[in-house]
This record gives structure tokens, C-alpha cells and sequence, in this order.
């Protein structure tokens, strides 16, 4: 048995690369959104950005609070088993 933490640092690293990429997902929306207001094209503000916005918050952006509540937990003694659930599960 070894006592590597290699699945501990892949997991982390997934994680962050996860809130990494939905961060400059969003951020590019944000771009879209004001180009879309510069070049004042509100159709396209409306039927683009704001839609796509919604969908990415409300799917990958719970995914990323749920990343980071598990993080900030104190999981020692809640519990039988003392292990942080899976986010997956």
C-alpha cells in the first residue's frame, strides 16, 4: 500500500481547473455582453448573452460553490465516518 497523495493533488487539480475555466467562461460572456451594448445590438443581449449567462451560473456555477463549500468544511467529527461526501454522489 502506498501512502502517496498523487489522487489527492489529480482531485485538487481538477477542481481548480474547473473554477478556472467556468471564470473565463463567464468572463467572456461579460465581454460579449458589453460589446453588445457598445455596438448597441440588443437582440443580441438578450437572445445570447443573457441566456447563456443563466445556463452557465445556474449548471457549472452550483457545481463551483459546491467545489468550494466542500472546501471551507471542517468534515473531523460530522459523523460516522469523518470523510467529505463525494460531489459527484
Amino acid at each position: 500500500m502506498s501512502t502517496s497523495d498523487l489522487s489527492v493533488y489529480n482531485s485538487f487539480k481538477m477542481k481548480t481547473s474547473v473554477i478556472l475555466g467556468i471564470a473565463q467562461m463567464v468572463m467572456g460572456l461579460v465581454i460579449k455582453g458589453f460589446n453588445s451594448l457598445y455596438f448597441k445590438k440588443m437582440i443580441d443581449l438578450k437572445h445570447e448573452v443573457i441566456p447563456q449567462m443563466l445556463l452557465l451560473i445556474c449548471m457549472f456555477g452550483y457545481m463551483d460553490l459546491l467545489i468550494i463549500i466542500k472546501w471551507n468544511t471542517d468534515w473531523v467529527g460530522m459523523g460516522e465516518s469523518s470523510r467529505a461526501p463525494s460531489i459527484v454522489n
